[in-house]
């Protein structure tokens, strides 16, 4: 069920990357609101319109970039100190190390945000005690800002799977409107075998459909 509405969302979202480049995003986000609105209905507040969705869209694309901006000088930094000299090897190891678990930490507190952001949209709290789990690179401890996101909830109650159910997808929104997920993870029937979407992934969830889809409302 909400399988159409995240590949809906996702068609505008590359749409949107494509002809909208220096334009106003607010065509789109009334568009992308509409699925979202559609989506969630009841389960949603009523106070959180398009313009807060924008708003945290917004916010969520200003903090992914500054994190790939300071990694970005941080590594740049450990070049301009090591260079190519091979006597301080164990150092600069040591230096990369420590970047890499920086990068990780920013990655979940970047993903700990959204799934923040996406619990205040709804209109009931979590109904029970839970917990997201990052797996994959997150877990391993090597994400960077460019990585496909995995996750899952591990919930007290079984009955309330619905909310997270949710939940989840309202976090797939969130993820989606950054517009860096590839329509090849939408699992679009139409497109395959001929639809080449020639952006960059960027920062995506892991993919929506089958067994290989390490999120919570797919994962087997």
């Amino acid at each position: 069920y909400s399988l159409h509405y995240l590949q809906a969302l996702a068609l505008y979202n590359s749409a949107a990357a494509a002809i909208q480049k220096g334009q106003s995003d607010d065509e789109w986000f009334e568009l992308a609101w509409n699925v979202v609105d559609a989506y969630l209905c009841e389960a949603k507040k009523e106070d959180y319109t398009v313009t807060e969705f924008a708003e945290d869209v917004q916010i969520l694309r200003e903090n992914i970039n500054d994190i790939r901006t300071g990694l970005k000088s941080d590594i740049q930094s450990l070049d301009q100190r090591f260079g190519t000299d091979q006597e301080h090897t164990d150092e600069r190891y040591e230096a990369m190390e420590r970047i890499i678990l920086k990068s990780n930490n920013l990655m979940k507190s970047f993903a700990n945000s959204i799934i923040e952001r996406s619990a205040k949209v709804m209109k009931q709290s979590a109904p029970c005690d839970f917990a997201a789990v990052g797996i994959g690179s997150l877990g391993r401890g090597e994400a960077t800002p460019f990585f496909d996101v995995e996750y899952l909830f591990l919930i007290k109650d079984p009955e309330q799977k619905p909310y997270f159910e949710r939940l989840a997808v309202m976090t797939y929104f969130l993820i989606g409107a950054l517009r860096e997920t590839k329509l090849s993870s939408m699992d679009i029937d139409e497109l395959k075998d001929w639809f080449v979407d020639g952006r960059k992934k960027g920062y995506q969830i892991d993919g929506i459909t089958g067994s290989s889809s390490n999120i919570p409302t797919y994962k087997q």
